[in-house]
């Protein structure tokens, strides 16, 4: 009878690659708190990480979008906020070079002033931010107004409001058609304040009411597209609430996807620990048997 030593080498080996196969894969987890280094670990929950990753950067976009929305808006918030303190500033100016105790230079100064209102609120409309017009529609490389020579163009942009979408179905507007503020109804707050500024240094009491009554539409237009704005804030602050509360949700699913037990992590190292060193044992006391051994 043959006796031969093979098959309890190869099944001792085979048992000893099991155990440091076991040991290998608790210390990945132990060491990096992660029960998934690759898809093959587990190929549903890989999978199913790869979709909730997806889902974090798109909220990521969205949030990133929101915080180039807010500055958008709230440099047209300032911008719009001063344009109202303009106009406010035109009707004082006015009411200063108005009646017949005025003299001339009073009405000079005020005329001036109401020139100043102009270029102001024409510089205000102009307003740029990173290089795109806040007031051109979509038309955001293109200045809503141009001057030459002192006189106001016609509106350069179009008649459409940029939006950025700040959540899935959810967009805010960004930009804004000029002639909503500063010619509402037909009117021109630049031929207005020009012809205020004629009224009062001529001391034409007709055309200065008239020119203050025209004004009352852009003020009310530039307060009304504020509100849009504030509106826009609030869509904004809510989304954001909204966006956090889904991004937290979905790093909640990927932690109970890939992140290991530790406990159960650390007792499974120590067990595999044992098999490994019971399977080396083994090998080496098969290792010292000799033919003789066999044959007590």
């Amino acid at each position: 009878m043959r006796i031969t030593f093979n098959s309890t080498t190869r099944d001792g080996m085979a048992d000893l690659q099991r155990a440091a196969s076991q040991m290998a894969t608790y210390q990945r987890q132990v060491s990096s708190g992660k029960r998934i280094h690759r898809p093959s670990d587990d190929p549903s929950a890989a999978a199913a990480a790869v979709g909730e990753r997806a889902e974090m950067a798109t909220l990521d976009r969205y949030d990133e979008a929101a915080d180039t929305a807010d500055a958008r808006l709230r440099a047209a918030d300032a911008i719009l906020s001063d344009v109202v303190t303009q106009i406010t500033a035109a009707r004082v100016a006015v009411q200063s070079g108005r009646g017949s105790v005025a003299t001339q230079a009073q009405r000079e100064a005020a005329a001036a002033e109401l020139e100043a209102v102009a270029a102001a609120i024409f510089s205000d409309i102009g307003a740029s931010l990173g290089g795109s017009y806040l007031f051109s529609g979509t038309a955001s490389t293109t200045a809503p107004y141009t001057k030459t020579g002192g006189v106001v163009s016609a509106y350069q942009g179009n008649g459409a409001g940029l939006a950025v979408d700040v959540d899935r179905n959810v967009s805010v507007q960004v930009s804004f058609d000029a002639r909503e503020i500063v010619a509402p109804a037909g009117t021109d707050v630049f031929a207005i304040l020009g012809g205020l500024a004629a009224a009062v240094r001529g001391g034409d009491e007709a055309a200065i009411q008239a020119g203050l009554d025209q004004l009352a539409p852009v003020f009310d237009a530039a307060v009304r597209v504020q509100s849009k704005v504030g509106n826009a804030f609030r869509t904004i602050d809510g989304q954001r609430d909204r966006l956090e509360a889904l991004g937290l949700a979905s790093e909640s699913r990927l932690s109970a996807l890939e992140d290991a037990n530790m406990a159960a992590a650390i007792s499974g190292l120590e067990n595999s620990e044992t098999v490994y060193r019971a399977a080396l044992q083994s090998i080496g006391a098969a290792a010292r048997l000799s033919l003789l051994d066999y044959l007590k």
